[in-house]
């Protein structure tokens, strides 16, 4: 690093004073800025890399009980088909208890007929009805 010599800096004698270097280094309070600033960059990537991306529902098709009683138009969210379908195949096989849904899972009825039940951010939803024939 060239350095310019700087008349306000020197001594009576000529040469440069003790403390003249210092004013060429920053300070602590720009460090501790630059460090703030990076810091901020730093949640801010973050805070877009963790956002939620939207989830999909997959269509997992029907689950019909021995006697008589199904499951249809099967949806999962955050939850495989496979086990979203094994959930509602036990609940079926125990006819339908607890009436409030499958063992574990907070359920809600709706008008339409249509389950809707949640667990840990997973989402199960089905239509639930008797076979006719």
């Amino acid at each position: 690093m060239v350095r310019i010599r700087n008349p306000r800096h020197e001594n009576q004698q000529g040469g440069e004073t003790l403390f003249a270097g210092l004013r060429d280094r920053p300070t602590y309070a720009n460090v501790m800025a630059t460090v703030a600033v990076f810091i901020a960059l730093a949640f801010f990537s973050l805070a877009l890399l963790a956002r939620p991306l939207p989830v999909e529902a997959a269509s997992c098709g029907t689950v019909v009980a021995s006697d008589g009683f199904r499951a249809a138009a099967i949806t999962t969210k955050r939850l495989s088909c496979s086990r979203g379908r094994s959930v509602l195949r036990r609940w079926l096989a125990d006819h339908g208890r607890p009436i409030d849904g499958p063992r574990g899972w907070d359920c809600a009825y709706g008008s339409s007929g249509r389950w809707r039940c949640t667990r840990s951010g997973a989402v199960l939803a089905f239509t639930y009805y008797a076979d006719e024939a």
